[in-house]
């Protein structure tokens, strides 16, 4: 990653790239760090991206905007961005805004990793 995150973790694999928030998305610093990160993922042409938001407690419609302008970038490639780790909070805005239809979401990790990965 030409980025050093500060407030994201970031753990790649073959198969998957895997993206943790550790801090809510409300349109500061955090926020500009994952879409950088992400807008680097997509120009590399990572197939399979995971957000783990389990360390986001709370997400507004800038952070919302930022996972939706994603999506839509990987999904022009055929790519695909799985969510995971979703605290109550974080999924109840998720929800509200109907991003739920819109980009796959799971319990766990795990789940992501082997929905992600899975062929078309």
């Amino acid at each position: 990653m030409s980025l050093e995150p500060q407030h994201t973790i970031v753990r790649e694999t073959a198969n998957v790239t895997i993206l943790r928030p550790t801090r809510n998305l409300v349109g500061d610093q955090e926020t500009a760090e994952l879409e950088a990160l992400m807008a680097e993922l997509n120009d590399r042409g990572v197939r399979n991206l995971i957000l783990d938001l389990a360390g986001v407690e709370f997400l507004n419609t800038t952070g919302l905007m930022a996972i939706v302008g994603a999506y839509i970038r990987f999904s022009k490639r055929s790519a695909r961005i799985c969510i995971c780790g979703m605290q109550n909070r974080v999924r109840s805005v998720f929800n509200a805004a109907q991003f739920g239809l819109l980009i796959p979401t799971y319990d766990s990790e795990e789940e992501a990793i082997a929905s992600c990965t899975r062929s078309r």
